[in-house]
């Protein structure tokens, strides 16, 4: 026999849920992978869908073990922090990857794009505060 069947039903009843969700945003992060279009789309469905899936998982394996074992759960902590850490910075390095690959002008676009957006922030504020006002013509 197994030691799950020792499981009582306050705690199976969470550990299967989050199993079963783990399990389907794990999934679902996996089809976004393959029907998703575009480099970008298909880097970002995936990524998000392992980390939250695992961390479910995670979260549900803290439960079996506290509850059955009466141990530290130090093992799926330091699994869920792993995981929170290097997801973002793996794909940080692959849509860096990407850009540089392909000559994207991504970087220029949205620096373009700030500079832009900050000499308008600057045109405003110089309109409302330096500006005299003059009196406005009514007829």
């Amino acid at each position: 026999m197994n030691h799950l069947t020792d499981l009582p039903a306050w705690a199976a009843i969470p550990v299967c849920i989050l199993l079963l969700l783990g399990s389907v945003i794990t999934l679902v992060g996996s089809m976004g992978l393959i029907r998703l279009k575009t480099f970008y789309g298909r880097l970002h469905a995936p990524t998000l869908g392992a980390s939250a899936g695992t961390i479910l998982i995670c979260v549900a394996s803290m439960i079996t073990f506290a509850v059955l074992q009466n141990r530290w759960i130090l093992h799926e902590i330091l699994i869920i922090v792993f995981i929170i850490l290097t997801t973002p910075v793996t794909l940080c390095c692959s849509a860096n990857r990407r850009c540089t690959a392909t000559g994207s002008k991504a970087r220029t676009t949205f620096r373009a794009r700030r500079q832009a957006s900050s000499r308008t922030r600057q045109a405003w504020i110089s309109e409302i505060f330096y500006k005299p006002s003059r009196p406005r013509n009514r007829r």
